[in-house]
């Protein structure tokens, strides 16, 4: 997702910062139904590019913490685009990646974790793998907005 921001305008002088990195490279698929729970009853934003994983009981999902014990610990896709998370604990639907090529760099992690982060002795890339979402690690300049 390319961004621009402005770090300074004044009446002589502009600085602005461009990122072009994309989060999701090539060949993706997305689930248009899921449901994002907000368990804190706070307003809050999630970014895209944040790794998701599904709390059993509810089916709902919500960002993956290794140390959840709620089945939300193993991660099962990423979250395609911002979403501002209810209060009042309510849900609503999300966009999420579940499978193709999803740049290292972009991936947003709660909770202290990486992909290198272990859980029932395989680390998170392990796991978004075994979901189809394989991680790149290098810059993709193909596309015709890069």
């Amino acid at each position: 997702m390319s961004t621009l921001s402005q770090r300074n305008s004044t009446s002589n002088q502009l600085t602005s910062d461009f990122s072009t990195q994309k989060i999701f490279l090539l060949n993706n698929r997305y689930e248009q139904d899921t449901l994002l729970e907000n368990p804190t009853y706070s307003t809050q934003t999630i970014l895209a590019g944040t790794v998701l994983g599904r709390v059993a009981s509810s089916g709902n999902v919500v960002p993956c913490i290794s140390g959840a014990l709620d089945g939300s610990q193993f991660p099962i896709g990423v979250l395609a685009q911002d979403v501002t998370a209810l209060a009042s604990g309510q849900t609503q639907s999300i966009a999420m990646c579940i499978d193709g090529d999803v740049n290292a760099a972009a991936l947003i992690f709660y909770g202290g974790d990486s992909l290198a982060t272990v859980i029932a002795g395989r680390s998170m890339q392990d796991h978004l793998k075994a979901y189809g979402i394989l991680i790149r690690y290098a810059t993709e300049m193909t596309d015709y907005d890069n």
